[in-house]
């Protein structure tokens, strides 16, 4: 339940009123469009976040650099001012905390997705850590001490104690014991608008991807890519309007859970690696688990043809419980389940809600 819209891209152009002469008030659409996906988070009741892409910008527009006269406005967009390497030049340094900490003061996000290396210690004198240290201890001040805003970052050799990461284009092998971001472009085909993509990934394997990152402990940011008026594609529309009929009738076992003590079962098998995430459909025997007030959820991430027997839930396995009741989510069906050593056994409803993964709520004793 949060949008992270681009604050600054790779091509160093800012979507919001910025002091950087190359911004989205200033020169086009000539409208703030963080600012206004900031009122619409709050009018809908959404979490705002924002991504900045700056440290990208100089390798992008590398080409172009050569080309460039003095004076011009040209000339700031592709930063020649600058060096564009942090410890070889602190204006490139500070000019980069500045930008990014312009986007904090004016929009208050909840959430910073930061693409690339930022100014550390080692490079830029620490003005990226100052951010951040900044940027969560503003917020503690705010809350009593307690931390609510979210930093996310791609850097997997680092302390993840300190940020979220965002492992892009990648998922998880098993449960992580930091929360972790599946970042995705499936959806769109790419990270940006361009006229022939379509994702090709049906939404099945999409929404089993989701109920996958979540029960080992993940955060689904997916990519959107807008036409350059504001308007989304319509193929990418219809596959939004799919996932969000799925989680109308699923969402009670999606959000505000957390893991349960192992993901699932089955026989699919998830790469633990950037780059690596899964395309491939999921069959019936593939399970995955939620919990939340209590509760258990089983995910069946396929359709099932016959009766689904959950091994990891027999008696004298990780479920030290006794099972009240079982339930289909978005059912009212009464349905027959039994328990052994071997598993739990759960009858095939009659009806199933859609062709897409099937949830399950368990009520423990």
């Amino acid at each position: 339940k949060v949008i992270v819209p681009l604050s600054t891209h790779v091509d160093n152009f800012d979507m919001y009123d910025s002091s950087f002469p190359w911004n989205s008030v200033a020169m086009g659409p000539r409208r703030d469009v963080v600012g206004e996906w900031k009122k619409a988070a709050v009018k809908h009741g959404l979490k705002l976040g924002v991504s900045t892409h700056l440290y990208q910008a100089p390798a992008c527009l590398k080409e172009g650099r050569r080309y460039q006269k003095p004076g011009t406005l040209e000339w700031s967009l592709f930063m020649m001012d600058y060096d564009p390497i942090f410890q070889r030049d602190m204006k490139w340094a500070e000019h980069w905390y500045q930008r990014t900490w312009e986007v904090i003061e004016k929009y208050n996000p909840d959430w910073i997705n930061v693409d690339g290396p930022f100014p550390d210690e080692k490079r830029g004198n620490g003005l990226g850590v100052k951010l951040f240290s900044e940027y969560i201890n503003r917020d503690k001040a705010k809350h009593g001490g307690k931390q609510q805003v979210v930093l996310s970052h791609k850097g997997s050799n680092m302390d993840l104690r300190g940020f979220t990461l965002n492992l892009e284009g990648g998922m998880a092998a098993d449960i992580r014991p930091s929360p972790w971001i599946w970042g995705t472009r499936k959806l769109s085909g790419t990270w940006f608008y361009w006229t022939p993509a379509r994702s090709i990934v049906p939404v099945p394997v999409l929404i089993g991807n989701i109920v996958d990152t979540v029960s080992k402990n993940g955060l689904v940011l997916m990519n959107i890519a807008l036409r350059g008026d504001g308007t989304l594609p319509e193929y990418q529309a219809a596959i939004l309007r799919s996932i969000g009929d799925w989680l109308a009738i699923n969402g009670e076992g999606i959000y505000g859970t957390r893991p349960w003590k192992i993901y699932g079962e089955g026989p699919k098998k998830v790469s633990d690696e950037r780059q690596g995430e899964n395309l491939e459909p999921y069959s019936a025997a593939d399970i995955r688990f939620t919990t939340k007030d209590g509760n258990l959820y089983a995910f069946v991430l396929a359709p099932p043809a016959k009766d689904i027997l959950i091994t990891t839930l027999g008696i004298g396995g990780p479920l030290k419980q006794q099972i009240k009741s079982i339930s289909l989510l978005g059912g009212s069906e009464t349905l027959k389940w039994s328990r052994s050593t071997a598993g739990l056994t759960i009858k095939r409803p009659e009806s199933l809600p859609r062709s897409y993964a099937v949830g399950f709520r368990i009520i423990l004793k």
